[in-house]
């Protein structure tokens, strides 16, 4: 369990970190959460509570505390979950415009409202298995039709890539959840939950893998940013260094020319002509070093509100 919730927080944070500008960011940040409360919930009274109990950290006074969050955790785990997985695979699929997206969001707060007053948290979490089980399966899997019929109908060949990843990446431990935990609470096999870490802790080494190496969740996409910054930051220091280097020449090929030009008219036609060519070709390098050094600054985008000028474009047909 203390490796199933590591797993989970990591990757939440991760993904938030990465998305947080975008809605399904935050919903698959949630989820992952979610997942992971469960997990630290069971960890806190089986493993963190008996450890500070036996060696004095705390007293048993504290069990309460330690009971209702492993309760919160329990319904994060069991009965948010479910809802965010919805919401998620909603916002991701771009299939739903924000207003919709909204009222959705809206209407499912209706059954996890009935959840919560079917839910006994203390002094041991209870649920309505049946009740999570028929609130929770259709969720997943009119969530994941969602994901799948998006993928299927994606025209622009890198996006469709993307979703095919992301489903190979988030379907499998999602519907053996399904299976597990809801299925296997509403039969009776109670026991069948704790199989839930196996293909949770698989898809996430296997998420923090691909994170690194294929480029998902928007981590890769930061990673060559920032290696592109660096590089453009050696680039842009040896170009100044250049620069300098160039125009310290350039000032003494112009020192030299001035030196020289008072006695221009003593010279012949060949040592006129020598000393023109040297100060146009000196005027011309120090025109292209300047030209160079204003295209490797850096640019800062500044966002500003703008009014656009609106136009109607009239077409006609023949």
């Amino acid at each position: 369990m203390v490796l199933t919730f590591f797993i989970l927080y990591t990757v939440a944070a991760i993904v938030f970190i990465n998305n947080r500008e975008k809605d399904w960011g935050k919903w698959l940040s949630l989820l992952l959460f979610s997942f992971g409360s469960g997990a630290f919930g069971k960890s806190l009274v089986e493993s963190f509570f008996p450890y500070l109990v036996k060696y004095n950290f705390v007293t048993l006074d504290y069990e309460i505390l330690f009971q209702v969050s492993y309760s919160l955790g329990s319904f994060f785990n069991q009965d948010v979950s479910p809802y965010c997985f919805m919401m998620f695979a909603a916002t991701y699929s771009g299939l739903f415009s924000k207003g919709k997206l909204r009222l959705l969001g809206s209407l499912l707060l209706i059954p996890l409202f009935i959840m919560i007053l079917n839910t006994t948290f203390y002094p041991q979490v209870s649920h309505n298995w049946i009740l999570v089980a028929v609130w929770a399966i259709p969720c997943y899997l009119v969530g994941t039709y969602f994901m799948i019929y998006s993928t299927k109908i994606e025209k622009n060949t890198e996006r469709k890539k993307d979703r095919k990843l992301f489903n190979y990446l988030l379907l499998p431990p999602f519907l053996t959840n399904v299976l597990t935990n809801y299925i296997g609470h509403a039969v009776g096999l109670i026991a069948m939950w704790r199989l839930n870490s196996i293909p949770v802790a698989i898809a996430g080494i296997t998420c923090i893998v691909m994170m690194t190496k294929m480029g998902v969740l928007g981590v890769r996409l930061k990673i060559e940013k920032q290696a592109f910054n660096s590089k453009m930051q050696v680039f842009n220091t040896g170009s100044g260094l250049l620069n300098h280097a160039v125009k310290n020449q350039i000032y003494k090929i112009n020192s030299g020319l001035f030196l020289l030009k008072p006695y221009r008219d003593q010279l012949n036609a060949s040592g006129k002509e020598a000393i023109d060519i040297i100060s146009r070709s000196s005027d011309h390098l120090t025109n292209m070093v300047d030209r160079i050094h204003s295209k490797t600054q850096a640019i800062y985008i500044v966002r500003s509100k703008q009014n656009l000028p609106t136009q109607v474009f009239k077409t006609s047909i023949f």
